[in-house]
Parts: C-alpha cells; structure tokens; sequence
C-alpha cells in the first residue's frame, strides 16, 4: 500500500479517585489548557475537553504510533502532579473509558 491513513478519534472519560469533587469549577478552565499543552508535547490532536469536579471528558486525535493506555497514562500522571503543584490535592482512579467516534460525529460529539 503506497499510503496509510489512519483516524484514531476517542472520547476518553476519567474520574478522581473515588468520584470526589477535586476539580473546582474556578480551576477548570486553566487545567482543561493544561491538559491541552499535554497532549499536545506528545502528538495528541484536542477536539474537546470538559468535565465536572468529579471527572474529565477529552474527544482525541491519538496517533497511530501511540498505544491509547500510554496515551491516558501520560495525560493523568502529568495533570495530576501539575494539579497537586496548585494545591489541588487531585489523584485519579486507576481505570478509564475510551470509545472510538466516527469522523462524521467528531462535530456533535464536541458539542
């Protein structure tokens, strides 16, 4: 094949360790462009990101070299030690979700 196109769109949900309300709502906004400057150091696209105190949701463009748990664990380790450098006082549960988005949905999906 003298092409390869790939299109790895998820929509990745995590939550704080024991669903606990550490993400103040006045935070999240610097902490949702954190989380943007992270994926983007390591080749990760942001469609969307939001949550609420208890969670995150991210809509991402993941790379085809990159495997989606080291993906989510680079985004988690990096947010919550930059979160705790805040006084936040954030750790994540250990699990996460990640379901595939077709192109033709990346629109209503962000929204």
């Amino acid at each position: 094949m003298s092409h390869t196109y790939t299109l790895n769109t998820l929509h990745v949900v995590f939550s704080t360790k024991n669903r606990l309300n550490l993400i103040p709502p006045s935070a999240q906004p610097r902490f949702h462009t954190y989380i943007k400057a992270i994926c983007g150091n390591i080749g990760i696209h942001v469609h969307a990101i939001g949550g609420a105190p208890d969670h995150l949701h991210l809509l991402l463009e993941i790379p085809p070299v990159l495997p989606v748990a080291k993906a989510i664990q680079t985004i988690k380790a990096n947010s919550s030690k930059w979160a705790n450098e805040q006084g936040l006082n954030l750790s994540w549960q250990e699990g996460y979700a990640a379901f595939s988005v077709s192109a033709s949905l990346i629109p209503a999906v962000s929204r």
